[in-house]
């Protein structure tokens, strides 16, 4: 290859249906879904319908340990967050030989539903410690975005590996439903999947990391993501035109253009959770990028397996797609895209090096 390009070398994932970026995979693939009626109950008595991690999946923290100098958690929801991150970081740092600093650009949820946001800039100084792995807290950011927030972060950090002499990144996402206040609030919505609202989604909750570096040599590429807002988002008064996640899907096209030609994008894996405000915006997009999407092509939603996952979207769906790639599960060239309550769209083409 001519130029550097940007590839993973490590995965981690931990979600309702799979601990591991491999099994999680499978899951998906084999069309499991793993929505249950979880302990938590609406006040009319009926469970809510969850995409939950057994309690036993979750590691201990180290600040757990009473002789611990670390800060203790007391916050349920922030607790299992750094539970989640802890399992899918540790395994994409084991599965690309971390040795050397290495910053994180994480993804965390959005502020939801008048509730206060779940993590901001401390959660990475707390993920650290929990991590043996050596970790640049400096450099590393936090994007308080919810579902497209790993777009966000993927732009960033791509941008900081062809700046910068830095050769590796992580790029993540965690987050959790599992929130009796959140829950409550989003079912006032409506939006929750129930009995009487057959067009909500499922709360789910895990975490996923990859770990990119800056090559010359690549099975698998990332390029370059288109990153936008929409004005008419889910929180706005204004109306949704699709021009956010239209404009975010054409600009990661063109960011693609010279490793993936004139080839169509053949797979889409994305966001759309089951709510109908997603299929809208998506079935525009495809109308407006027509010409760069196959007559064939395929479309996967794994919320459907292992429901919303918030801010580990993004950063899941890449996952899954770098690796769905490399083992022949998915025909590229493949475009994923993710949508945030509000403003924030985001979409990446992840291709097969065309030499390789």
């Amino acid at each position: 290859m001519d130029s550097l390009v940007v590839t993973v070398t490590g995965l981690g994932m931990i979600n309702s249906v799979g601990v591991g970026a491999p099994a999680t995979l499978a899951a998906v693939r084999a069309g499991i879904n793993q929505y249950s009626d979880s302990p938590i109950e609406r006040a009319s008595g009926e469970p809510y319908k969850m995409a939950s991690i057994p309690n036993e999946c979750l590691p201990a923290l180290n600040s757990d340990d009473p002789d611990s100098k670390l800060r203790l958690h007391n916050n349920a929801l922030y607790r299992r967050m750094l539970q989640l991150g802890k399992v899918a970081l540790t395994e994409a740092c084991e599965a690309a030989g971390v040795e050397q600093m290495i910053p994180v650009f994480l993804a965390v949820p959005e502020q939801r539903s008048g509730r206060p946001y779940p993590a901001l800039e401390p959660i990475i100084k707390d993920l650290f410690q929990e991590i043996d792995f050596p970790l640049d807290l400096l450099t590393s950011r936090v994007f308080p975005l919810g579902r497209a927030g790993g777009m966000n972060a993927l732009s960033e950090a791509i941008e900081l590996l062809f700046t910068t002499p830095l050769e590796s990144i992580i790029v993540g996402g965690i987050d959790s439903f599992l929130d009796v206040m959140l829950l409550s609030a989003l079912d006032a919505e409506q939006r929750l999947l129930s009995i009487e609202t057959a067009g909500g989604f499922a709360p789910g909750e895990g975490a996923a990391f990859i770990v990119l570096k800056k090559t010359d040599q690549a099975r698998v590429i990332i390029s370059t993501p288109g990153v936008t807002e929409e004005s008419g988002h889910l929180y706005s008064e204004e109306v949704c035109l699709g021009n956010g996640l239209s404009g975010a899907v054409e600009n990661a096209v063109t960011n693609a253009k010279e490793r993936i030609a004139n080839t169509p994008i053949q797979t889409v894996l994305c966001s759309m959770n089951g709510e109908a405000h997603n299929g809208k915006e998506w079935g525009t997009s495809m109308v407006r990028n027509s010409e760069a999407l196959s007559d064939d092509l395929m479309i996967e939603h794994p919320a459907e397996c292992y429901g919303d996952l918030g801010a580990a979207t993004a950063s899941t769906l890449m996952g899954l797609a770098a690796l769905g790639l490399e083992k022949r599960c998915y025909q590229g060239p493949l475009i994923v895209w993710s949508a945030s309550d509000r403003e924030q769209r985001g979409a990446v083409v992840i291709s097969l090096n065309k030499e390789s």
